[in-house]
């Protein structure tokens, strides 16, 4: 089964989405039938997964706040620069 997960996750042509994978365990969970030891697995997954997409985001929005910076920064250079010269 781990060789199946990696070969997955290994497919660059499959789509993997951390939210579409908390949501479908979330309606597997809704499931009654589902329990033990079972559940507390899937629900230790479906942890695991959101946790991964919070540091996604973090990640995402981290890098989005450097550029910005860095644009700033460029800019604020070439205005500097600008200036002293006239």
């Amino acid at each position: 089964m781990i060789r199946d997960f990696e070969h997955l996750a290994l497919d660059d042509t499959t789509e993997l989405e951390v939210d579409d994978a908390i949501a479908g365990l979330a309606v597997l969970l809704a499931d009654p039938a589902i329990a033990g030891k079972e559940r507390t697995l899937l629900t230790l997954v479906g942890a695991t997964l959101h946790r991964l997409g919070l540091n996604e985001r973090l990640v995402a929005q981290s890098r989005s706040i450097t550029a910005i910076d860095f644009r700033r920064r460029s800019s604020a250079k070439r205005c500097a620069g600008t200036f002293a010269f006239n």
